[in-house]
């Protein structure tokens, strides 16, 4: 069995990338810089070193054409520094030794991690910072492409800058077996990569493959969200996500025969260029399914790859469902480009990209100088970004966008949500739309959680609230560990009703609704009995809901739940919620607003599969699913 190191294979790309930097800073600093503790580091200064004058004659009477020494400059006061910690996502554990690299004007530094998960950087210059890549053994790195991090800090720090909170999956322990999908047969000699859905190529991509022994069989380590595909000859492909909790897994992928007419896949070539016919190296270019095209077998698409110094990429193994390619490099962007069966090769084109700006205030007018902005391109299947940026004025500017509608919320610790804003980026080269967003007023929310047999706190509990545009910043505790007490404190909740939810290990997870005002909490666990599946238990209407232009629409009921005894039906859309319109609400307050105090009601516009509309009281009841 042939498996590659993943640690070893992790550390090279950013190093490479980095060396040549790092190492011209720290031969300028090394003759008269005295050495850092390993936890604490100021960012090289970028300034050569001062001449160092040779050693005084041994005498009293000074040479009369010996020049007066030059009066040494006095030291620069140290700027303030950036603080944070770097912690396990399993648990909230720190991480001891985790090397954190910046971006700083002057090229890049390194701060490692104390007994405390701690760390501490001071800036050498004010300007702008980026958290380059988190890098810890054990644990799935962080490294976004160079110079696009989402973790932005302007020097020097506002005072009041909360610390960075970096929390890192730790990688899970895989084992697994390639096996025929017909009658089970080991297939030795398949190659097995991984896939992080939605990553993108970066300073610690991991393409980690092994090849199958003779069982069939393989190990190593992973991300715990990777997706595991397997190749053999003369047989489909197939893909399976990692599935269960836990630090090992272990995956059982099923080949099914090669098709009669084969798998119609090839090879896909081309080059990325600027409208002079430039090349554009380190660009990313990402395949997509094409509409109508179906999956089918053989459906994987490519992971992005990342062109080289005279801007060509290359895909191996492209299905016959890929319908478009797309290049990405900075600042630059290039429209989706048609792909049909036939081509094999493509040229992708990139210009300045859509910009977005302005600032983030508070509810007095005040700039949030530290926020988290959440940005959700409407009519395309992209995730949404999450950014979290230190400005001592507010500011944000994001580039290198595609044109169409865009939606911006922010976030900060002390205040509660923007509101939603929806803009509009032109459809021309470097096209800007600059728009400030308000935060309204917010709560902390302190509580405890508790084990709902015994009373007694459960330690190291999960608790986050549902649907925050702050879930994946480093700057707002959206998210948090139950401490060995049992209590916990959550920042940047909204003053309107609001969902939490709560899981620990051997116990049934629970969604708890806050109504508005709300500050303190005490959330019971059940636990989980020996014979049971882990349950989410809630209060709420008993109903599934989903989307559309008018409202919720309505699928699944519980039989026991208060929607059903209230005769409503599987497609009912829900107009109103209390008198308000959920286009007025939002989805995530509208799903919140379904939710509450057992016994109490909420009042339903409801319109009917029949066209008509009516008004429905519906009582809160205690759900478990």
């Amino acid at each position: 069995m042939a498996v590659h190191s993943p640690s070893r294979r992790r550390r090279w790309p950013w190093l490479v990338v980095l060396a040549v930097v790092v190492v011209a800073v720290l031969l300028l600093l090394r003759r008269d810089t005295p050495a850092t503790d390993p936890v604490e580091a100021q960012a090289p200064s970028g300034r050569p070193p001062a001449a160092t004058a040779a050693p005084a004659p041994r005498t009293s009477t000074p040479s009369p054409t010996a020049p007066d020494p030059a009066p040494r400059a006095e030291p620069s006061p140290a700027l303030p520094p950036f603080t944070g910690r770097v912690v396990s996502a399993e648990d909230g554990r720190p991480v001891v030794g985790a090397e954190v690299t910046f971006l700083a004007p002057e090229g890049a530094t390194s701060v490692r991690s104390g007994p405390d998960g701690r760390f501490r950087l001071v800036p050498s210059r004010a300007g702008p910072h980026q958290l380059a890549a988190v890098l810890a053994e054990g644990y799935v790195p962080f490294g976004p492409a160079w110079g696009q991090s989402p973790i932005r800090l302007l020097a020097p720090a506002p005072a009041g800058t909360p610390e960075l909170v970096l929390s890192l999956d730790p990688e899970v322990r895989l084992s697994g077996r390639v096996e025929a999908a017909d009658g089970g047969a080991p297939i030795a000699g398949a190659t097995v990569a991984l896939r992080v859905p939605g990553a993108q190529p970066g300073l610690l991509s991991s393409e980690r493959t092994w090849t199958t022994d003779t069982q069939g069989s393989f190990s190593g380590t992973a991300p715990p969200e990777a997706v595991v595909v397997a190749r053999a000859p003369g047989f489909s492909p197939a893909a399976e996500p990692l599935r269960g909790s836990g630090r090992t897994r272990s995956i059982t992928l099923r080949l099914p025969p090669l098709p009669a007419q084969g798998l119609q896949e090839r090879t896909l070539a081309g080059r990325v260029v600027e409208p002079s016919g430039v090349p554009v190296p380190d660009a990313v270019v990402t395949l997509g399914a094409g509409r109508g095209r179906g999956r089918g077998p053989g459906a994987i698409l490519p992971a992005p790859v990342t062109t080289d110094a005279q801007g060509r990429f290359r895909f191996e193994d492209v299905p016959a469902q890929v319908g478009w390619a797309q290049a990405a490099a900075g600042d630059l962007l290039s429209e989706r480009v048609s792909i049909e069966p036939g081509d094999a090769e493509v040229t992708l084109t990139v210009r300045p990209g859509g910009v977005l700006a302005g600032r983030v205030l508070h509810a007095d007018g005040r700039p949030a100088t530290a926020f988290a902005l959440q940005l959700v391109r409407l009519r395309r299947a992209d995730a949404s970004r999450t950014l979290s940026i230190v400005d001592p004025e507010g500011r944000f500017e994001v580039r290198g966008l595609g044109a169409g509608p865009w939606e911006l919320q922010a976030l900060a610790a002390d205040s509660g949500p923007s509101e939603r804003v929806r803009v509009e980026l032109p459809n021309t080269p470097g096209g800007r739309v600059e728009k400030d967003l308000r935060l309204r007023s917010g709560r902390r929310l302190v509580g405890v959680v508790r084990d709902a047999n015994t009373r007694q706190p459960v330690a190291g509990a999960r608790v986050a609230m549902e649907a925050s545009p702050g879930e994946d910043s480093v700057l707002v505790r959206t998210g948090t560990f139950t401490g060995p007490d049992g209590r916990f404190e959550l920042e940047g909740l909204s003053d309107s009703p609001v969902s939490v939810a709560v899981e620990a290990e051997r116990y049934h997870r629970r969604i708890v609704t806050l109504p508005r005002g709300r500050t303190e909490v005490e959330v019971a666990l059940r636990p989980v009995a020996a014979d049971q599946a882990q349950a989410t238990d809630l209060v709420g209407i008993g109903a599934v809901v989903n989307r559309n232009e008018d409202g919720l629409v309505l699928g699944n009921l519980v039989a026991s739940g208060g929607a059903a005894a209230a005769g409503l039906h599987p497609g009912d859309v829900v107009l109103r919620i209390d008198g308000q319109t959920i286009a007025e609400l939002g989805f995530t307050e509208a799903v919140s607003r379904l939710r509450g105090e057992e016994g109490t009601v909420v009042r339903l516009e409801v319109r009917r599969a029949n066209g008509t509309t009516s008004t429905v009281d519906v009582v809160r009841r205690p759900i478990s699913f």
